[in-house]
């Protein structure tokens, strides 16, 4: 999951975000057992792994500009072509670079969170805000949207003119029906979760490009990159499982060595002293032995679930002669 194998758009680089948030608020509220921080660690760790050696942390961009490719059946001159762009966040930067390297220059932004001010003053663009979105909406070729927002943004009312603009700002818009229904768009959707409403395909001259549909399209050697990042994500999990159960045998075998040092005493005892005394030092050398171990027992399973399992080895190496299990 961490990695964004699960997610609808393969190495969905925002998981991790949302896993290393969750991880964070869990450690400041005290709810994290080291268990836990040693699995997300080590799915961090795997995630870093799996972008680096299987490419997969290029797959939004990739994506943004496989749709763009598609779009050009109908948008053939992109450099007169009118675009919104929907969101302000990495993806929406992504997404403006292909634009530009299209040769586009006549891009509006609508930031659905209220931060288009800011991203339009650092790009250099137009802000879209109230109902402005609807005209802005109305008057281009091309919107393109890839906000996180978990609403529908675009919808068949604000492109046909009948608005409300949005669930947070309502407006008549100023569009006329019959050039808006007259005009030839392309609507590309990489919302996480979507952002446009499926039905805006039935509006005349929209064509809705969503991740669905892109994904089609994608080509094999992107898509197949998967299977050397599942191979990836199962090493790493072995790895993980490996340090638990190899924590088991060096337990066992500190417990073997107290134990023969146990019943080595015990006999001795047995031989110097009367079977009543004798019984009394047995029971009491055998509750002190369950003492001492317990401690390093527990120790154990905390550095294994750490990730700091090589220092409990080397330590019992190095104190009691205990070698590394095979």
């Amino acid at each position: 999951m961490a990695a964004g194998l699960e997610s609808v758009v393969v190495g969905e680089p925002e998981i991790a975000g949302q896993v290393r948030r969750a991880l964070n608020q869990a450690e400041s509220s005290g709810t994290a057992s080291p268990m836990l921080q040693r699995v997300f660690s080590d799915a961090l760790q795997t995630r870093r792994a799996v972008r680096s050696r299987t490419g997969l942390g290029s797959a939004r961009p990739s994506l943004i500009r496989l749709a763009l490719d598609l779009a050009s059946h109908r948008i053939t001159d992109w450099p007169g072509t009118r675009v919104l762009l929907v969101g302000t966040g990495r993806y929406a930067t992504s997404c403006l670079e292909a634009l530009r390297d299209r040769g586009v220059a006549h891009l509006t932004v609508w930031s659905p969170s209220g931060r288009g001010d800011d991203f339009a003053l650092r790009h250099g663009l137009t802000v879209a805000r109230g109902q402005a979105v609807a005209a802005a909406a109305g008057r281009v070729e091309v919107i393109v949207c890839c906000s996180t927002s978990a609403e529908l943004l675009v919808t068949p009312a604000l492109l046909d003119g009948s608005c409300p603009v949005t669930s947070h700002v309502a407006a008549q818009c100023p569009v006329g029906q019959a050039e808006v229904q007259s005009r030839r768009r392309v609507i590309i959707d990489l919302g996480l979760p979507r952002n446009v409403d499926p039905h805006v395909a039935h509006l005349p001259g929209v064509e809705l490009l969503d991740l669905a549909a892109i994904k089609l399209h994608a080509p094999l050697q992107h898509l197949a990159v998967t299977d050397d990042a599942q191979a990836l994500v199962r090493e790493a999990a072995a790895a993980h499982a490996d340090d638990a159960v190899a924590i088991g045998p060096a337990v066992t075998a500190l417990r073997a060595q107290v134990g023969e040092a146990l019943e080595a005493e015990i006999a001795r005892v047995r031989r110097r002293y009367d079977a009543e005394t004798a019984e009394k030092a047995e029971a009491a050398l055998r509750h002190f032995a369950g003492v001492l171990l317990h401690r390093p027992s527990v120790r154990a399973r905390e550095l294994a679930d750490s990730g700091r399992r090589d220092e409990f080895l080397d330590g019992l190496q190095a104190v009691f002669g205990i070698e590394r299990p095979a």
